[in-house]
């Protein structure tokens, strides 16, 4: 979790200082020392990848410091999201920070090592130290005890329970918390009722979901019509990548089509996942968090080109918090 924290914080240290003079000169003498230099590849391309890599690398690095506390309180499916999670942190820490994320995707594989293994299973044998406390300490078992008082008749004038092991008379009205037996076959206590924070995480969930969306469909819908504006843009600045690359309107078009698929799909898993979430089920609540942890990063750190996209980021953490609070997980854990 720590080093999760501190990668995510290295990257957004790192893409803020992407456009200085300074990062550009130093991508330019790596790339003019071999064995890059025989690779063909100029500064904006590779600024342009090492972007892509650390957004990466922080969507997991948030998802994982997430996971991390699901994982203290033994669950298994935590631990095998953050597995999954820990390959591409892996691969894209190479671009943003190698040492924190080998860190961390060490730290993922040891849940898998003993002794770990045998806590997730619930099988932990003691420790030495652990047998040599448990010998120092007196028997209890050995002490002797006084015997037991025989049961106190019922007083006189009371009715016989009505079955075997039942009070003989109800307890009296001023105790707290006493209330009559249950006969047998009526129904038990009412189930727990669902805590208020599931129905305001999905109630966030909703409205980000569709706001965010609706916003960002809208604005690739006005610049479909017009691509030109974004191939001008490009011209501006870096008029080489696009004689390279052989961007025209359609090229544009279609990546604009596939981004508005990507966000509006997601969109739509989260606002199903919140539903089956306020419906009581554990592994849509996981998927949620997961989820919004990763929405929340990746608008966190779009947030450096437009400061508004902080607004969601804030509302994604705060689905996180209140899924993660203590009565939603015990809630969930009696519907199992």
């Amino acid at each position: 979790m720590i080093g999760s924290v501190f990668l995510v914080l290295t990257v957004w240290q790192q893409i803020s200082g992407l456009h200085t003079i300074d990062t550009r000169e130093a991508v330019a003498r790596a790339l003019n020392e071999p064995p890059l230099e025989s690779l063909g590849l100029d500064v904006d391309r590779v600024l342009g990848w090492i972007r892509v890599l650390g957004m990466v690398s922080a969507a997991c690095a948030t998802a994982t410091a997430i996971l991390g506390w699901q994982v203290l309180q033994r669950s298994k499916s935590a631990r095998l999201a953050a597995t999954v999670l820990a390959v591409p942190l892996f691969v894209t820490g190479f671009g943003s920070g190698v040492v924190l994320s080998t860190a961390v995707a060490a730290a993922i594989v040891w849940l898998w090592l003993s002794p770990a293994r045998e806590w997730f299973d619930g099988v932990w044998q003691p420790t030495e130290p652990d047998r040599r406390q448990q010998s120092a300490e007196p028997d209890r078992r050995q002490q002797p005890t006084a015997p037991a008082a025989p049961p106190a008749a019922p007083p006189a004038g009371t009715t016989p329970p009505p079955y075997p092991g039942w009070p003989a008379q109800p307890p009296p009205a001023s105790f707290p918390g006493a209330s009559a037996p249950v006969p047998p076959g009526a129904s038990g206590p009412a189930p727990a009722r669902r805590p208020r924070a599931v129905l305001g995480a999905a109630v966030l969930t909703w409205t980000c979901s569709l706001l965010v969306a609706g916003v960002f469909l809208a604005g690739v819908a006005l610049l479909a019509r017009d691509p030109g504006q974004i191939l001008d843009q490009l011209n501006e600045q870096d008029p080489e990548l696009v004689r390279e690359a052989g961007l025209n309107a359609d090229m544009v078009r279609a990546t604009l089509a596939v981004l508005g698929v990507v966000v509006g799909g997601w969109a739509l898993a989260a606002c199903v996942l919140a539903i089956f979430t306020v419906l009581g089920r554990s592994w849509a609540r996981i998927l949620l968090v997961v989820s919004a942890a990763l929405s929340g990063g990746l608008l966190l750190l779009a947030a450096i080109a437009g400061p508004y996209l902080a607004l969601p980021a804030f509302a994604c953490a705060a689905t996180v918090g209140l899924l993660l609070r203590r009565d939603v997980k015990a809630w969930f854990s009696d519907r199992r």
